[in-house]
C-alpha cells in the first residue's frame, strides 16, 4: 500500500498528453528536453506498506460483489466495506 496509488488516475490521464508530446519532439530532434522532469518522477520515493487481507474478508467481499451485480442492497454495502477499508488501511495502520 502506498500514498503513489493516489496519483496513478491524474498521471494516467496526464500521459495521454505527454507521450504524443514526447513522440513528436523526438521526431524533431529534441528528445531529451523533459528528461530532468522524468528523472525527478522515476526518483520520487514513498513510503510503502504491506498489508495482507484475511482469506475470510476477501471472500466476503467477492461475495458481495458478485451480490451487487443482482441487488442493489449489496452494492451500498460493497461501498461501505470500501470506504473502511480504505480508512483503515490508510489511516489507522
Amino acid at each position: 500500500i502506498s500514498l503513489a496509488q493516489l496519483f496513478s488516475a491524474p498521471l494516467t490521464l496526464l500521459f495521454i498528453l505527454f507521450y504524443p508530446f514526447e513522440i513528436l519532439v523526438h521526431f524533431v530532434g529534441q528528445g531529451d528536453i523533459l528528461d530532468e522532469y522524468i528523472m525527478y518522477l522515476f526518483n520520487l520515493e514513498f513510503e510503502i506498506k504491506n498489508y495482507m487481507t484475511s482469506l475470510e474478508f476477501m471472500l466476503f467481499f467477492v461475495g458481495v460483489s458478485f451480490l451487487a451485480i443482482y441487488k442493489k442492497i449489496a452494492f451500498y454495502l460493497l461501498n461501505i466495506l470500501i470506504v473502511v477499508f480504505n480508512f483503515y488501511v490508510y489511516l489507522i495502520i
